[in-house]
Formats: structure tokens, sequence, C-alpha cells
């Protein structure tokens, strides 16, 4: 399959992310890159509460759920506009002509160096990404296609029988899947596209809200550091790449690419924007990112919480210290009763599951350092022209004194990196654990504040050229029309030359980043001939069991072969549907161990007989891990005469399909959830 019939596939999901969001916001009374890059901020929300509701009460997900979704929030959006005008209360600012152009010539940047990036890296959009985590994104689609249950809060276990539903953030699963409703997309295609948009399209124009919110829509440096920021967005291997390719973290990449709209509404909320364009219809907005941002991934909200603390702390700590002055015993009272609860809450069984998580640092403090500054972080190629203007640009924040606060915020996550890549000791856990002392997650954030500093830069450096120049022209102009010549070259000069420079990092930058990036994204995608979990020989006969199979059976499985795909690309359910089985219940673990042991183990054909489990698939493992290989003991090649009768075989009988012919209930129809199969 090429990337030019994938097209319509990556309109419709463009549409999708954007329009039922542009329905809320421009009737909410948004207009410009503010309605547009909130947009998918609203969309996300809506789509996550549908999910939740239909859980709660019983209903399909789909799209129709969804268009209702729509209407409701916008109709509410659009009742708020009303009531706040009015009132008279604060209208959001629209922005002017100029600044609008120059938004399209940004985002045009970034969508063409994003999409080269992208497509360069994967070639073919039905490419299979061979991954632990990609086994679960494929079949979390493919369930909520099967089963109409979206509901983040039970979808952890992909309905695996007997198991209890675990939480997931699935929004992006969800995205998905209405893609793949809409298009009648396979599901590699409907993930592969939505990755694409999600990287090329939602994160830069999220990161152009950013930059309107920080520099303003007035004069040439707003102007300016717009397109710059544009032209940066899709440079930084960080975030989206990194992400995108590694891992693979794709639930963790939608709520990242939502982060720097999310940034931008908490500058709205603390007032310290540059004309600020959500007026007062920030609230309502904001609830709706905070609810989209945390139910991508919590670690993307918990990663704009950081970058935000300084404004809240800029916008709360004066009261406080009033509050402190006037009333100092209840101050404190308060302040300690918020620090225990604090306390409580991170000592919660999941956020302690989460906190225990730990990688092994990998570099020295210094290199660690190095790599955040010059965003080489986890290994990849440093960007040393990004480098020097990031380094710039902080300095200019304390020249101008102008946003100091991205400054410290930029140190703390530099900081926080450090701590998982470098230290790794329980005093850094104590911060890093949050994101799973994972350096990946941590590195995606580096770019939400490095973009607009590394644009300070450009910006700073143009005006400090631009001086020279217009100075010497001023002392040498002796008349009235001269100085005004002077004066309306020096704001046409005041524009190009940041824009010029701004170029020349970009193609500077691209020359290299562009193929490093895109080799990033493409390690994970079967596109180089890398076949850690499926072979084309393997896929083959997985659509071949597809055919044998009845649409009501339930397969056995050793995912770490491949045979978990058998679920995602063709709708047969399979018992074991993602890599790691730590959701699954006691009975799924002792199948684990024991299945291919039935003609001798009660217990086992006792489960087998509950769970209706009438086949049983083989394949060489594809994927080394120890732990797995030791947890899937059960499901191997059986003995003859053990109870199970031989199928199909394909690859010199390396690839086996068997019928369970013992412990079968007197009926087949089992306790298991039904499945509609359509495979696409």
């Amino acid at each position: 399959m090429s990337w030019l019939s994938a097209v319509p596939d990556v309109l419709v999901c463009v549409g999708l992310f954007f329009v039922p969001g542009l329905l809320a916001t421009y009737l909410g009374g948004l207009r410009g890159i503010t309605a547009w890059a909130t947009a998918p901020l609203v969309t996300v929300a809506v789509v996550a509460a549908v999910a939740v509701l239909g859980g709660l009460f019983g209903f399909r997900f789909g799209v129709w759920p969804v268009v209702a979704g729509t209407v409701v929030t916008a109709l509410a959006a659009a009742g708020l506009a009303l009531l706040l005008r009015a009132r008279g209360a604060e209208r959001p600012r629209a922005d002017p002509l100029r600044y609008s152009v120059a938004v399209v010539v940004g985002a045009a940047a970034a969508v063409v160096i994003g999409a080269v990036t992208f497509v360069t890296g994967v070639k073919r959009p039905n490419a299979i990404n061979q991954t632990w985590d990609s086994v679960y994104h494929y079949s979390a689609i493919r369930y909520i296609e099967q089963t109409g249950k979206a509901s983040p809060l039970t979808i952890g276990t992909l309905g695996q029988p007997g198991a209890k539903g675990a939480f997931y953030p699935d929004a992006w699963h969800a995205m998905a899947a209405l893609l793949a409703e809409l298009t009648g997309a396979s599901v590699p295609v409907a993930a592969t596209v939505t990755c694409l948009v999600v990287a090329v399209v939602v994160w830069p124009v999220s990161c152009l809200l950013l930059a309107r919110q920080l520099f303003g829509a007035a004069g040439s440096r707003s102007v300016a550091a717009v397109v710059i920021t544009g032209m940066l967005s899709s440079l930084f291997g960080g975030f989206p790449w990194l992400m995108t390719g590694w891992g693979v973290l794709w639930p963790n990449a939608l709520g990242m690419a939502l982060a720097p709209a999310g940034v931008a509404l908490g500058m709205s909320i603390t007032r310290i924007c540059a004309g600020d364009t959500f007026g007062a219809q920030r609230w309502f907005f904001a609830v709706a990112g905070a609810w989209a941002i945390g139910i991508a991934h919590p670690n993307s909200a918990l990663s704009v919480a950081v970058i935000c603390l300084v404004p809240v702390i800029m916008a709360i700590g004066p009261q406080v210290v009033r509050q402190y002055r006037r009333h100092t015993l209840a101050t404190t009272v308060v302040l300690l009763v918020v620090l225990v609860g604090a306390a409580f809450v991170y000592r919660l069984p999941p956020l302690r599951a989460v906190e225990a998580q730990y990688w092994p640092p990998f570099q020295s403090t210094g290199q660690a350092v190095l790599s955040a500054l010059s965003n080489s972080t986890d290994g990849q190629a440093a960007e040393w022209v990004l480098a020097a203007f990031l380094i710039i640009g902080m300095v200019a924040c304390f020249v101008w004194r102008q946003r100091r606060w991205l400054v410290v915020a930029e140190f703390m996550i530099v900081a926080l990196y450090v701590g998982s890549a470098a230290i790794g000791n329980p005093l850094a856990r104590l911060f890093t654990g949050l994101w799973y002392d994972d350096s990946h997650r941590l590195a995606a954030t580096l770019p939400v504040v490095a973009i607009p500093l590394t644009t300070m830069g450009v910006l700073a450096v143009g005006e400090w050229l631009h001086r020279l120049p217009v100075t010497v022209a001023t002392r040498r102009a002796v008349d009235a029309m001269a100085r005004g010549r002077v004066a309306a070259a020096r704001g046409a000069v005041a524009l190009a030359l940041p824009l010029a420079i701004g170029a020349v990092v970009t193609v500077a930058t691209a020359t290299q980043s562009v193929a490093s990036n895109a080799a990033t994204v493409s390690s994970s995608f079967n596109t180089g001939g890398d076949e850690a979990l499926v072979s084309p020989s393997k896929l083959q006969f997985l659509q071949t069991v597809s055919r044998l199979v009845p649409a009501s059976a339930l397969v056995a499985d050793n995912p770490t072969g491949g045979t978990a795909y058998l679920f995602a690309l063709s709708g047969t359910r399979v018992l074991y549907p993602q890599m790691d089985p730590a959701s699954n219940n006691q009975d799924m673990t002792y199948l684990a161990h024991n299945l291919v042991h039935l003609r001798e183990n009660s217990r086992a054909c006792d489960l087998v007989r509950r769970y209706d489990v009438s086949y049983m698939v083989i394949a060489p493992e594809g994927y080394v891990n120890s732990w797995a290989q030791g947890f899937y003991a059960g499901v191997v090649y059986p003995r003859a005469n053990s109870g199970f009768r031989l199928v199909a075989s394909a690859a010199d009988g390396q690839l086996r399909l068997y019928k369970i012919t013992i412990c079968q209930p007197a009926s087949q129809a089992g306790p298991v959830e039904a499945a509609s199969r359509g495979a696409r």
C-alpha cells in the first residue's frame, strides 16, 4: 500500500481531530490559531467522555455517540459565550490578517518537514510496528471496533476471559478506532495514519498556539515568531519522533502533542500572556483541555503541570504571602493539609505501581545535561545549531526581562531528565517516578519549552544584527525624507532578518535531523526487513488461521511469537491479546503455564472448558524475552495424543494451528464476550 492511496485516510483523520472541536471553539467565540489549536483538545475531550459514559451506561462507542457528544459540547460553548457576552465579559481577540497569514506559513512549513520525515521513515502506511507495546495498541483498536467498549476505566485487560477491567489511557485508541470506522482502514493503517496526523499536524499547530500566547499577534516580532516556531516544531527529535518510533508510546504521544496548547491555556488562566486570545471562555476550554490531556496520558498532564508551575506560583504566590501575613496559623494549616493530601495521593497503589518502575542510568551527569541541551537525548544525534540558539534564547530572556519563567521550566525538565538518565537513586526517582522513571518520556517534554526558547534565540540574533546597520543608516540620513525611508525599511528588515535566520537554522538542522528522525521513526516499523514478531510467511499463515477458525472461537496463543496479531489483523479472538499479562487473572496465568498438559492436568482442563478455548496457534517466539518465554511455557508444540489435533501448518511445520479435542464444553457457546469479526 502506498502513501498516495492513504491520502483519503489522512484527510479524514485530520478532519476527525479538528472538525468536532472547531464546531465548539468557533461557537464559543474563539478565532484564528486559537480556535484551530484548541479544536483537537476539545475533540479528544469529547471522544474520551463519550467512551467513559458508554462504559458506565452500556451504550456502544462509535461515530454517532461522538457526534451527539460534539453537538452537546458545541451548544454548551455557544450558550456560555452568549451568557458572557450579555454580561459584558472579556471577549476573545481576533488576530490581524498579517498574523493569520504568518500562521498559515508556519503551519505549512511544519507539515511539509514533518510529512517528509514521517513518510521517509514509514515507507508504507500498512507497515506493522513490531514492538512490545504495539501489540497492545493494535489489539485495543480492534477490541473497540468489535465490542464498542472504549472506556479507559476497563480497557486495560482487552476483555480477557475472567479478568476484571483495568484502567489504561485509551484516547489515542478511540481516535484510531473512529478513523477505522469512518474509512474502513485496517488496524495497522488506522494506527499509522493516526500517528502521522498527531505528529505532523496536531503537534505543530499546538506549538503555534503557544507561540501566540508567548509572543502575541502584534508587530513584526510576533509575525516572525510564529513562522519560526512552525519551521522549528518538526525538527526536534525528543518529540514527536522519538515517542512515535520508540516504545512505542503512542497514547503518551497524543498527550504530548496537545501539551503546548495546554500550556497556552495555563498561561491564559495565570494571565501572563502577551495579549491573551481566550477571553472569559478560558476556564471552559481549560477544563476540556485538562481532561483531554490527562485522559490521553497522565504523564502528559504532569508535564504540563511542571511547565506551568512557575506561572502558577507567580499568580498565587503573592496572595498566599498576604494571607500568611494576615492569618498565619490558618494559612499554615491549609498548606500543611495540601502537602499531606499530595503525599497521600502520591502513595496510592496506582501511583506507587508507576513510581516503582526503574530504568538504570546510562549516562554521566555531564553527558545527560549536554544531551538535554543539545537535543541528543537517549542516544540521538546532537543538533548543535538548535542548541546554540536555545542558549541564546535563554540569555535573551534575562537580557530583555521577558519570559524568564520559560528558562526556569527548561532547567526543571533538564533536571528531571538528568535524574532519570544519569542518577537513578531513590531521591531522584521520587521526582521522576511518575514518568515511569523513563528518560524518553521526560525527553519528550523538553521541546515544549525548547522550541519557544530557540525561537527567542533567533529573534534575539535578528534584532542584534538589525541594530547596527539601521543605526549607521539613521546617522547618515540628512533630511526628514531620508529618515522616513529608513524607518520604513527598518520595519521590513525587522521582519525579514529573523525570518532569514530562522530559515537558515531550519535548513542547516533539517539536513541532518530529517534523516535522523526518519530513522528513529522507522526503527520499529517493518519497512527495513526487521521481522522480530511477524514475517510475510507468518502473516499469511495468520490469515489462513482466521479463515479456518469459527468467528466465535477463542484461540490460545503465545503473543511473543507474533500470534496476538491474529486478533488485531483479522478479529479472531485470542487468549492473550497483549504481551504483558500482568493484568490477567490467576486463571489466565495458570493456562499460560499449563495449557499443553490438558490430558493430565484437571485444573487446566476445567479452565479450557470454562472459557471455551477451542484452538491453539503456535509460532516460533520472535520477541526475545526470557521472562515472557517462561511465562508462556504451556503454549508450545504438544505431544502426540495429548488432546490437540493439527489443523494447518506452514513454514516447514514451524507454524501450526491445533484444534483442542478434549476438555470442550457440550455447547460451543462460552461465557466470553461475543465477537462480530469483520476483517478489514
